[in-house]
C-alpha cells in the first residue's frame, strides 16, 4: 500500500504550495491525492518532476455523467476529458469519477444508459493518454449511481480498463461490508478512500479514529495490497489524525 497526501490539507495548512510539499516531502509520502480544481498553472511542472505517484479526483459540482439532459451530459463529457488532458500533463496515472446520478429511483436504468455512453467515448480517451478512469463506490443517497456491487460489476465487466476507487466511509453510510467488497473486486481497485464514519456529520470531518463503525480490520485487509490510500479528510488536524490511526493500526 501506499499512502498519499491530501494536497488540498497541506494547501489549507501552510502558506505556499511550496512550502505544503517541502512539508510532505518530509512526511516521507511517496504519493499526492490532488483535486483538479486546485491545480494552478505553477503546480503542474513542480508536481510532475516530484518524484511522486499522483492521483487526481474529478470536479463533480453540478455535473452527471449520467444526466438524460444531454446538454449537461456533454458539457459533464467536456470538463472530464480536459482533467484527464490535465493528468496526462502532469503524470498522474489515475483519476476517481462519479458515475453520476438518476432523477429518481424510476429512471436509474435510463441514467446507466447514459453512463454506458459517457464511458463508451471517455474511457477510450483516457487510455490515448495513459490515464485510467475509476469509478468510485459511492452511497446510496442523492440518487447516487454506483451505491451497490452489482452496479459496479457491470460496469467493471463491461469495460475492462475501468478500475474501482472503493470509500470505507460510503461502505458504512451503505452499512454494506467492507472488507467484502475489497475481496470481491481486488483485482480492480487501485484507490481505496479511507474516513471515519458518524450519522450526524459528514465523512470528511471524520477521523478514522471518531468513527462509529471500527476500520481497523478493514486497514489491516487493504495494507497487504498494492493500493493507494487516500485519506478523504478535509481539515489538516484531521488528516493527520487519520494518517495516525493508520500508522498504528499497520
Amino acid at each position: 500500500m501506499k499512502l498519499c497526501a491530501r494536497l488540498a490539507c497541506y494547501l489549507q495548512a501552510f502558506e505556499s504550495f511550496e512550502k505544503a510539499m517541502q512539508v510532505i516531502d518530509e512526511q516521507g509520502f511517496k504519493a499526492i491525492n490532488v483535486h483538479s480544481e486546485e491545480i494552478t498553472e505553477e503546480m503542474k511542472k513542480p508536481l510532475k518532476e516530484s518524484g511522486k505517484e499522483l492521483s487526481m479526483h474529478t470536479f463533480m459540482i453540478d455535473t452527471n455523467l449520467a444526466s438524460t439532459n444531454e446538454g449537461i451530459r456533454k458539457e459533464s463529457i467536456r470538463q472530464l476529458r480536459a482533467e484527464i488532458d490535465l493528468c496526462s500533463e502532469i503524470g498522474c496515472m489515475y483519476i476517481t469519477v462519479h458515475g453520476g446520478k438518476s432523477r429518481n429511483k424510476f429512471h436509474e436504468e435510463e441514467a446507466y444508459q447514459q453512463l454506458t455512453k459517457t464511458f463508451d467515448e471517455v474511457i477510450p480517451y483516457a487510455m490515448s493518454k495513459n490515464v485510467q478512469i475509476s469509478l468510485e463506490y459511492l452511497e446510496d443517497q442523492h440518487r447516487f449511481i454506483g451505491y451497490n456491487a452489482e452496479t459496479m460489476e457491470y460496469f467493471l465487466e463491461r469495460y475492462p480498463t475501468l478500475l474501482m476507487t472503493l470509500d470505507f466511509a460510503h461502505a458504512a453510510i451503505n452499512q454494506a461490508d467492507p472488507i467484502a467488497l475489497f475481496r470481491k473486486f481486488k483485482n480492480r481497485i487501485k484507490i481505496v478512500h479511507l474516513s471515519g464514519h458518524h450519522p450526524q456529520r459528514s465523512h470528511v470531518e471524520v477521523s478514522l479514529s471518531e468513527s462509529v463503525v471500527d476500520p481497523a480490520e478493514f486497514i489491516r485487509e487493504i495494507l497487504k495490497y498494492d493500493v493507494l490510500i487516500e485519506i478523504e479528510n478535509r481539515l489538516y488536524e484531521k488528516f493527520q489524525e487519520s494518517y495516525n490511526y493508520i500508522m498504528n493500526v499497520g
